[in-house]
């Protein structure tokens, strides 16, 4: 590499990597939400005051308030505590999430650190010291008067179960069957029950089934322990009145565990639906982010040395190759120290959640090639655009129709993750500047992608990143010492013939 041109892109890497603004937006700010995202859970320990006082229960039922009062006595509350003192959280999370089918993978170490937190939670309740009071018949309650109550301190909470909490159905669940049946029905069956509301009327809105009212100082999980209790004994009685055995109806509706495979020449792939979703995005956004941050990094200083004049000095000491190539080469230092940098954040976010497994070491080595040539080809661009224009206002103009070839992997991210071997996932990857995106898809997928697509279009992806090159080397040439009016496509292609 010549001397000359050395220089210009370590002046180029320097003079980005080294302001405030790249440090504390490329650099220090991920590293802090990373480092936070793991921190915080493990420094934040909320202190959940103990409940005193006294909690009324208007039941309607009459059936409910026994159970929901029996499972918030201090007896009971004690009991709990010294049987979850004695559970293996480990060995029964283990358990419980075995049955999590062909998405176990991916969500069971989610599961397992969900239920872990909750248990913790479970075991850090306080022993609260509440006092009951179930008002029989519930008539002869005055809801209103025992609202002021709880606003004026009085008592803790009013919990009031209206009659029909074990039997009805909510008005979504009406609603979408009744929707259903107008569907098929021609719209006959909406109509026979439920007569539509005046026009310009709104509809009225579902009265909840069980109300909680509580004092504004109540603690949130203190608050979420009664909602959650009463929510349990619904239920349960709901089962009873229906004589459901509760144990028979969990076993039934736990789901079977069933793995998807694909079969390949290797052997057997484990197949998930949401990691195979998820990392081929995670390795386009990585090419995506790195590639087109260091293209607008090249971009904003082209156009600013070229406005202030700093352009023709450089070009007194450089030929204008030397210092395209140095720009370039800057540059893409810049994108790859942020590529290094996102992708040690990401396997290092896998490793803390034991998903590495997601991510093969082979196709990590694989997107190298594809991060040059995407570079390239952004950089290429960025320097042609930005050494044709004056201001960046001009400079929009001409990258809106750039910017539309170059996003239509992310527009179609969906159908090529989901046929990364199909027809269109195919033909996509040998077309340049397209070609290193749609592979960082096809490669994130846990299907094989055939050896000789992967050296063809590393082949053509690199033929035509040349060209690239040299076209931009000739815009360059004439554009960067132009000024006056913003040319336009048809200029920068006359521009070239001249060069």
């Amino acid at each position: 590499m010549n001397s000359k041109t050395f220089l210009v892109g370590l002046r180029e890497y320097r003079s980005t990597v080294m302001t405030k603004a790249f440090i504390l937006g490329a650099i220090v700010l991920p590293l802090v939400i990373w480092g936070l995202a793991i921190a915080i859970p493990l420094l934040i320990k909320d202190e959940i005051p103990v409940m005193h006082g006294k909690v009324v229960v208007v039941d309607e039922t009459g059936m409910v308030a026994p159970m929901f009062i029996s499972q918030l006595t201090p007896e009971f509350l004690r009991t709990q505590k010294e049987q979850l003192a004695t559970i293996d959280v480990e060995k029964y999370l283990e358990k419980t999430t075995a049955a999590l089918g062909s998405k176990a993978e991916f969500a069971r170490p989610l599961v397992l650190a969900q239920g872990r937190r909750a248990i913790e939670k479970m075991r850090d309740q306080p022993l609260h010291e509440l006092e009951f009071e179930n008002i029989t018949p519930p008539s002869s309650a005055n809801i209103e008067q025992l609202k002021e109550q709880v606003r004026a301190g009085e008592i803790l909470a009013v919990v009031h179960i209206k009659a029909d909490a074990l039997t009805h159905i909510s008005a979504w669940l009406t609603g979408f069957i009744r929707s259903a049946a107008s569907g098929a029905l021609g719209g006959a069956a909406g109509s026979a029950d439920a007569p539509a509301a005046p026009e310009g009327e709104e509809k009225s809105k579902e009265e909840p089934r069980a109300v909680i009212y509580t004092n504004r100082t109540m603690h949130v999980d203190n608050s979420g322990l009664l909602s959650e209790r009463l929510s349990g004994a619904i239920v349960a009685m709901r089962m009873i009145t229906q004589e459901v055995d509760a144990l028979k109806a969990q076993v039934a509706m736990t789901p079977p565990d069933i793995s998807v495979r694909n079969v390949t020449e290797t052997g057997e792939i484990e197949s998930n639906e949401v990691s195979n979703m998820l990392v081929p995005l995670a390795f386009m956004m990585l090419l995506w982010i790195s590639t087109f941050t260091g293209g607008q990094y090249l971009l904003t200083t082209t156009i600013e040395e070229k406005s202030s004049k700093v352009i023709e000095v450089l070009l007194s000491a450089t030929s204008p190759m030397q210092l395209m190539t140095g720009k370039i080469l800057g540059q893409g230092a810049v994108a790859l120290t942020m590529l290094l940098l996102y992708a040690a954040m990401g396997v290092g976010a896998l490793r803390q959640f034991d998903l590495e497994h997601l991510v093969e070491p082979m196709k990590m080595l694989l997107v190298a090639p594809y991060f040059i040539m995407a570079f390239f080809f952004i950089a290429c661009m960025m320097a042609s655009i930005g050494s044709a224009v004056n201001e960046m206002r001009e400079a929009q103009a001409l990258m809106g129709p750039v910017m539309m070839i170059v996003m239509l992997p992310l527009l179609a991210w969906m159908p090529i993750v989901k046929s990364p071997n199909g027809s269109f996932a195919t033909i996509a990857s040998f077309v340049p500047p397209m070609t290193p995106f749609v592979m960082a898809l096809r490669l994130g997928t846990n299907q094989v992608i055939p050896f000789w697509q992967i050296a063809a279009t590393i082949v053509i992806g690199f033929a035509a990143m040349l060209v690239f090159i040299w076209l931009t080397a000739k815009i360059f040439r004439i554009g960067i010492l132009m000024h006056g009016k913003a040319p336009n496509f048809m200029t920068l292609l006359r521009w070239v013939r001249q060069a």
